[in-house]
Parts: C-alpha cells; sequence; structure tokens
C-alpha cells in the first residue's frame, strides 16, 4: 500500500471509523432463541378432603385425562385415590385398562420432548457490517480514475454507518450512488441487498431485488461474506432450507471458525427435523466457543426433542452457569423438573423467574406446581397473580387467562367447590369460548349442583370444539340416560360410538336404554356385543335372560340364567328366574330343585311367601299346573339390583 499517495487525515479517520466499528462489532450478539412455552403435562394432586364426592370427582377427573392420552396423569390420580379410601372397584378397573394403553404408547416420544421449539433465544439484531476494504490503491489511476475511486470509497462508507444504525433509506441511496458510477460494484451490490432485505421483509419486491443484488456481487466477489449472509437469511426467512444452509456453508468456506454460522445451521437442521446434525452444529458453535450461551440452550432443546432428557438438563444447567438470569434455559429446565414431578426443583426455577421478570407465566406454573402439591388455596392465590400480570389485550393474551380460570376450576372441582367451579368456568368463556377444558369442568359441576339443562349444554359445546374426546359423549349419554329420555341417550352414545367401537360404558347406555324402550331384542343384541368385550359380566348375562323371558323365549332365558348362576353361584335372583320358569313349564323337579337351592342360601329372600306358595303346590299331588298358573301370580316383580 501507499501511503504517501493518501492524506493522512484521510488514513486517520478511516482508522478511527475501524476501530469504533470494530469494538461495536464484538459487543452485539447473533439473533437467539426463545421457546414455546406450551401447556405441560400435569400429573397427580395430592388432596385431603375424605368424602363420597371427592372419591367420584376424582375418578371422573383419571377417565378425562386418560381419554386425552394423559397417561400417567391418569395413573397418579388414581394411586392417591388408593392411598385414601383403599380398593374401589371402579378405579381398579379404569387403572387396568389405563396401563394397558400406556403399554402399547412406551415406543412414543415422551410428551415434554414435543412441546419444545427451537425459534428465536434473543431478540433477533440485524448483521453488523465491518468493511475490510477501503484504502485506494492509486498508482495507476488517472487523476478522474482517482477522484471516482475516493468518491466511491467515501460513499460506501458513509452507506455503512448508515446501515449500521438501521438509517435504511440512507444507506439506500449512498448505495445507489455508487452504482451509479459502477454498477458491478460487488460491495455497493452486497450491502445494498442487506439493506433491502431488513428495510421490510415482508415485502416481496424487496426480497426479489436483494437476492438480485446479492447474486451480482457474488458473481463480481465470491468472497463477499455479507452478500451469501444475505441469501441465507432470505432463504430461511422463505424455508428454502437447503439452499440457506448452503449460503451458510459458503460463508463457512470463508469464515471456519465463526461459531454464530454453525448456529445458524444447526437452527436449521432442527427446524427439518435432522437432529443429528443438529447436534452437530450446535457442538461446532460451543467448541469454537466454550462461552457460547445460546449453542448450549441450543443443544438444551435439541436432546430434549429427541428424548435425551437427562443430557439436555446438563447443558440447560451449562446455559445458566454463564447467566444464571438467561430465562429460556430456566423456563425449559423447570418445565422438564416439573414434568418428572420433582417439584421442588421446579418450584425453586419458577420462583426465580417471577423475581428476574415478573411475568404472569410464572405465576401460573407455580400455581400449577402448588396444585400437584395439593396446596389448593395457595394454588388459586397463584393463578390469581397470573391473571393480575394479563392485559387482555390481544387474542392471545385472553386465551391465557382463560386457560388460567380453567386450571382454577380443576382446582377446585376436585375439591368439590362446584359453585367456584361455575364461577371460573364462566369467566373464563367470556374471554374464549373454545378451550374444552373450560366447558367440561362446567358441565360436570352443573350436573352435580342439579343444572342439567346447563351441564347438557356445555357437553354439546364440549363435543362441537373437540369431537374426538369420547368422554362428553359418555356424560352427555348418562344424562339423557338419567332423564328418561332414552332417544337421546341411544343417539348421543352411538355417537360416541364412532370415536372408539368397543366403549364398554357407551354400549352399556345404548343396551340399557333400549331396554327401558322395552325394545328387548334390541337391548339383546347390543349386551351381546359387551359380552365380546367382557364374557363375565354377571349382570349382562342376567339382562340377556330376563330380556329373553319377557320375549317368552325361555329356553335362551333358561340358558343365560344358569349362565349366571355358573358365574355367581350367590346370584340369587337368578335361581328365583329359573324355579318360576320351570313352574310356569309344569317341570316341578327342576322348580322345586332352584327354589330348594335358593331357600337354603338365602332364606329370608325377598319374594319368600311367592316361592312358599309354589313349593306348596309343587308338594301337592292333588293339585294340577293349570290351577297353580291360575291362582298364583309369578309375575317377577324384583327390581334388578345391577341397573
Amino acid at each position: 500500500m501507499k501511503n504517501k499517495n493518501v492524506f493522512p487525515i484521510i488514513i486517520s479517520i478511516i482508522v478511527l471509523i475501524f476501530i469504533i466499528g470494530l469494538l461495536i462489532f464484538f459487543m452485539i450478539t447473533e439473533n437467539g432463541l426463545s421457546i414455546n412455552k406450551s401447556k405441560p403435562q400435569k400429573d397427580n394432586i395430592s388432596y385431603t378432603n375424605n368424602d363420597e364426592i371427592k372419591q367420584k370427582n376424582i375418578i371422573a377427573l383419571a377417565k378425562n385425562y386418560y381419554k386425552q392420552r394423559e397417561y400417567d396423569r391418569a395413573l397418579t390420580l388414581l394411586d392417591e385415590l388408593f392411598i385414601d379410601y383403599g380398593e374401589i372397584e371402579e378405579a381398579m378397573n379404569l387403572q387396568r385398562e389405563i396401563l394397558g394403553e400406556k403399554q402399547k404408547s412406551e415406543h412414543k416420544s415422551s410428551s415434554s420432548s414435543s412441546e419444545v421449539e427451537l425459534l428465536s433465544s434473543k431478540s433477533e439484531e440485524m448483521p453488523f457490517i465491518i468493511r475490510k476494504g477501503g484504502n485506494i490503491e492509486s498508482g495507476a489511476l488517472s487523476p478522474n480514475e482517482k477522484t471516482t475511486a475516493e468518491k466511491i470509497d467515501s460513499l460506501l462508507n458513509q452507506g455503512i454507518n448508515e446501515y449500521n444504525m438501521q438509517n435504511y433509506a440512507k444507506a439506500k441511496s449512498s448505495f445507489f450512488e455508487v452504482l451509479k458510477l459502477d454498477s458491478d460494484n460487488p460491495e455497493a451490490n452486497g450491502y445494498l441487498s442487506a439493506t433491502l432485505f431488513d428495510e421490510n421483509q415482508n415485502d416481496q419486491n424487496n426480497i426479489d431485488e436483494a437476492i438480485r443484488k446479492a447474486k451480482k456481487s457474488l458473481k463480481n466477489d465470491p468472497s463477499l461474506d455479507i452478500a451469501h449472509l444475505t441469501l441465507a437469511r432470505i432463504y430461511e426467512k422463505l424455508n428454502s432450507i437447503d439452499l440457506a444452509i448452503a449460503e451458510y456453508k459458503n460463508l463457512l468456506s470463508i469464515k471456519p471458525d465463526n461459531y454464530e454460522v454453525h448456529n445458524s445451521i444447526g437452527k436449521l437442521y432442527y427446524k427439518r427435523g435432522d437432529y443429528e446434525n443438529a447436534k452437530n452444529e450446535f457442538q461446532k458453535a460451543i467448541t469454537i466457543n466454550s462461552d457460547y450461551i445460546n449453542g448450549y440452550y441450543n443443544m438444551g432443546v435439541v436432546l430434549q426433542k429427541s428424548g435425551n432428557i437427562d443430557e439436555s438438563k446438563e447443558f440447560y444447567k451449562k446455559a445458566l452457569s454463564i447467566d444464571q438470569n438467561y430465562l429460556f434455559a430456566l423456563t425449559n429446565l423447570a418445565n422438564i423438573y416439573f414434568d418428572e414431578t420433582n417439584y421442588k426443583d421446579a418450584l425453586s426455577l419458577y420462583e426465580r423467574g417471577v423475581k428476574i421478570s415478573n411475568q404472569g407465566y410464572f405465576f401460573k406454573k407455580i400455581g400449577e406446581t402448588y396444585a400437584r402439591l395439593g396446596q389448593n388455596d395457595k394454588a388459586i392465590a397463584e393463578f390469581k397473580k397470573s391473571l393480575s400480570k394479563n392485559s387482555l389485550s390481544t387474542d392471545d393474551e385472553k386465551k391465557d387467562a382463560a386457560d388460567t380460570y380453567a386450571k382454577m376450576a380443576e382446582v377446585r372441582f376436585i375439591d368439590g367447590k362446584n359453585s367456584e367451579v361455575i364461577e371460573y368456568t364462566t369467566k373464563a368463556m367470556n374471554f374464549y369460548d373454545s378451550n374444552p377444558d373450560i366447558y367440561f369442568f362446567s358441565a360436570m359441576a352443573k350436573a352435580k349442583t342439579g343444572n342439567k339443562d346447563g351441564a347438557i349444554a356445555d357437553y354439546k359445546k364440549l363435543i362441537s370444539i373437540d369431537n374426538k374426546n369420547i368422554l362428553p359423549f359418555i356424560s352427555l349419554a348418562k344424562i339423557y340416560y338419567e332423564n328418561r329420555d332414552y332417544t337421546n341417550s341411544i343417539e348421543i352414545a352411538k355417537n360416541g360410538l364412532v370415536i372408539d367401537g368397543n366403549n364398554y360404558e357407551l354400549l352399556s347406555i345404548v343396551a340399557n336404554s333400549y331396554q327401558k324402550e322395552e325394545k328387548y331384542s334390541e337391548a339383546i343384541a347390543w349386551y351381546k356385543k359387551m359380552l365380546s368385550i367382557n364374557d363375565i359380566n354377571i349382570s349382562v348375562y342376567y339382562k340377556i335372560a330376563t330380556s329373553y323371558k319377557i320375549l317368552n323365549n325361555d329356553s335362551e332365558a333358561i340358558k343365560y340364567f344358569n349362565k349366571t348362576i355358573e358365574l355367581d353361584s350367590e346370584h340369587f335372583d337368578s335361581y328365583y328366574e329359573l324355579g318360576e320358569l320351570f313352574f310356569k313349564k309344569a317341570d316341578f323337579g327342576s322348580a322345586k330343585k332352584y327354589l330348594g337351592e335358593l331357600l337354603v342360601k338365602s332364606p329370608n329372600y325377598s319374594q319368600k311367601s311367592k316361592i312358599d306358595e309354589m313349593l306348596k303346590i309343587i308338594n301337592s299331588s292333588s293339585v294340577t299346573t293349570q290351577t297353580s298358573n291360575k291362582n298364583i301370580d309369578t309375575s317377577s316383580d324384583i327390581e334388578n339390583s345391577n341397573g
């Protein structure tokens, strides 16, 4: 370089600009990452209210979680129920069913890893341009060429300064002036490309022009890094992942130790679902810069997403060792502890999050944690703090408020405080009317307080929101059945069976409804469907037998009454029905056998007077079968104790 041809003052200014720019560059960080604060999986809540309402509420809630495939959450509820109340048959049957379904799904990734997203962990920063050149070799230039070169150099520096200050209009003006003097100038085309894109990243005309300028720049100077970077960012914006990766790799060929570029490539591999290559790039980034916090965080995310939870925790901890206030790593780590039911460590991190940010999100998570610990009043207090931080100015904030009220309703539902459940769900509906949890808890609470019409309306709304959840079909069909509206109970139950044709509760509702409508042939058909699933249900055999008896199909009735006794030798009603059937058929020997056995097993059976009268006739050789049928009313008036 021939310094004698350069004015000393120009050299001083250029050097000063370069030093200032270099210092600013090292002070500014690259694009960061953020997290998706999705609804976490929830486990058990411990409670102390030992009453029958609580038992029913817990079983109902466990069923809801089961239908949503939240197996661990449902099983934990049932475990607590067994601890408090011992073995409850309905709960034990539900537990066996859930365990079977859970075993089928164990090959799937854990729920916590599926909820983590890799976005930006810090606010986006625009690239900061530091110009390599700036000195003019003017020895072979004519005076006019020298003047032009100096003007171009000055305009480029002006444009770069304006770009770095995000004064894009002024930056464009400077770069366009350069192109008037030299239309192929690679620096001007490259810097103009970045300016056009950053001026408005959503303007397609700007994007198209930026691509053209970047490509023209690289045609004349393939080593100009700003042009490769701009193309990579544009392709990433357009979701052209392969093209973006290619441009970032071109950058690495120029700057192989650029850890930020490795991080950017890793994010793109992650976005494409290529977790192995993503991990490799993040590892390269933190190998080059051992204090690169985003690299550790991203490594934690990709490990968590791929199911390596223990490893991911270590990388989140490393990120927090660099910056203990790094909320994104703190949040992900806390949520892992929460999913692992390590509520002590989760609570500690959530409380630290409150101190750092005072955000409603952390108050809400603290509330959920207290709920898991059974400290319900504390949970409600924290949920209220979360709501106080919500400005309700956007749709997302309104949805979050509705979700918080739904969680408050869940806590009070378990407590059996149905009036509070209705209060909270009503508030939730005012903010967002498409959250299924709101209508589930509202319907359950209204049903328990006798507002069946309100419960029906809520279940219908719940079905309209989520027609794949079978539980509202079951609950709604039950209400119709209890109201003796058998037409609707059958219709709703059959609609639910479209989701799961083997749902035992729905099959039972259909069969029992047909029986109540005295459509015994239809009832028998549906009872037999139940037997195809569970062939040892005594009650179903008995109901089939009584239906056949009403249809005067004595042979089938006898067959199913005998099957009932085979399964339960103490099923007294079946002995009575068989004795009566054989008495009517004048088969006194068989009648005496069953009636006699019944009196031995249950001397004070409810129909003893009729049994005595039939046995008196059977033992009297002078009475005919016709007389006995005429003088004795043997019509069955036994209330089926099994429903």
